[in-house]
């Protein structure tokens, strides 16, 4: 039997990749012997992933909730900034460029913050509105999950 066209965390980013994507309510792949058929089930509460972000697709997310006093963070005030899925971020737009923003740097509204890579595909992450970027929590080239806190903002 010959190989499959997928192997499995190819086969899983694949779906994280769809599940972050709101342009998909069903998807079919055919590679080789293999048949892959996704459908979206009822959408997820806004209360389950939200994210201060925008991808490739331009279309907006729920704001991420506020980081504060009393939720378990370390930050006084803040707003979180979060993966809107699984992949590796780039906080440059190619090796050795300065990053697209850093610690302290105000930016408008629609400024890319980083790019998240997944299978070849780079989706980059936009902010939604004017802040400056109180923190950055990832590293360059760093494999990042859904929902996890790149970047705390706060608004101009």
């Amino acid at each position: 039997m010959a190989d499959p066209p997928f192997d499995f965390n190819e086969l899983m980013q694949l779906i994280e990749l769809i599940k972050a994507s709101s342009q998909f309510s069903e998807f079919k792949l055919r590679a080789g012997g293999m048949e892959l058929e996704l459908k979206r089930g009822a959408p997820q509460s806004p209360d389950s992933h939200a994210t201060l972000a925008s991808v490739a697709d331009g279309k907006s997310r729920e704001p991420a909730p506020a980081l504060g006093p009393g939720n378990g963070s370390d930050l006084t005030e803040g707003t979180a900034v979060t993966s809107p899925m699984v992949g590796t971020v780039y906080l440059a737009p190619e090796p050795g460029a300065p990053h697209f923003v850093k610690a302290g740097q105000r930016v408008d509204a629609g400024a890319q913050l980083c790019i998240v890579e997944v299978m070849k595909l780079m989706s980059p992450v936009i902010a939604e509105f004017a802040c400056e970027i109180r923190e950055v929590r990832v590293e360059d080239a760093q494999s990042v999950e859904f929902g996890q806190v790149l970047f705390v903002v706060s608004r101009n």
